[in-house]
């Protein structure tokens, strides 16, 4: 079995990728006071993320534990722990977002700041190179940030398989939180992956416009927010196919998933014409 090749362009034997990594990681540990961020995320973040774990795993052994929700629910409060998950969800999202769209446009916008641009461009580095280069090391220097999102979601996640179990059609009666659920929570982790992937692609191809000024970033960005709607209202739509059974549900999440990744590629490329 041949092991999984991750493409040159976004491994340590492209220089644009270990020098812009580092670079991103110093202006977010530079954006952030140590202590204060550190007691912020111990307050308000790391409660969030042990919620939703807790609620995860008190899904997966539901089958074998009916009460196992339930006495979760004493312990933690019901109301008051998935109140405190959502807003740390809906508070988290928008800003991890912007953050990422303009890290990653400041990858693109730095190097025309300091006239270190037309330089790059002449190292005999190639478009990818230096696009794709720019666009790996966004996604890495924010992974931590991305992550904590999707394991939130898995909260989310646990809790639609908990409300809908009886509506969905598993196959020879083997319980939803032991087959949908891993699922669910795969397809929680790509579409993860895919939506920090098109917002760093949109960052990095506005900045690479030298026309218009901020006008074509902001039209990104605003198609970014689109996009999230889109997925957010897409998701929503498929509690309605429920009881259609499995195979229209993965149907309608691939054709999403491909649909991301489409646009992420198609972003990304516009950038390199943009830049040769």
């Amino acid at each position: 079995m041949q092991n999984i090749k991750i493409p040159t362009v976004m491994t340590p034997s492209n220089p644009i990728v270990n020098a812009e990594f580092h670079h991103q990681r110093f202006v977010i540990q530079r954006g952030r006071v140590g202590g204060i961020w550190i007691a912020l995320a111990g307050v308000m973040v790391v409660p969030a993320l042990l919620i939703s774990l807790a609620y995860t795993i008190a899904a997966l052994v539901h089958p074998v534990m009916p009460d196992a929700v339930n006495i979760l629910n004493l312990a933690l409060g019901a109301m008051t722990s998935w109140l405190w998950l959502g807003i740390m969800l809906v508070a988290m999202y928008p800003v991890v977002t912007l953050i990422t769209f303009a890290l990653a446009a400041n990858s693109i916008r730095r190097e025309k700041t300091n006239n270190t641009w037309d330089n790059l461009r002449l190292t005999g580095l190639t478009p990818r190179q230096i696009i794709v280069g720019k666009w790996w090391a966004s996604l890495r220097a924010l992974n931590g940030d991305h992550g904590m999102l999707i394991v939130m979601r898995f909260g989310v996640a646990s809790a639609f398989i908990m409300l809908y179990s009886d509506m969905t059609l598993t196959p020879f009666g083997i319980p939803s939180a032991w087959t949908i659920l891993p699922i669910l929570l795969l397809l929680t982790v790509l579409y993860g992956l895919l939506d920090a992937g098109l917002t760093a692609a949109l960052g990095i191809t506005g900045a690479t416009v030298d026309i218009g000024g901020p006008i074509v970033p902001f039209i990104l960005f605003s198609i970014r927010v689109v996009t999230a709607v889109g997925a957010l209202a897409f998701w929503i739509f498929t509690l309605f196919v429920i009881p259609a059974g499995l195979i229209i549900i993965f149907l309608l999440t691939a054709i999403g998933f491909i649909g991301y990744a489409l646009i992420t590629w198609l972003v990304l490329v516009v950038a390199q014409h943009l830049v040769e």
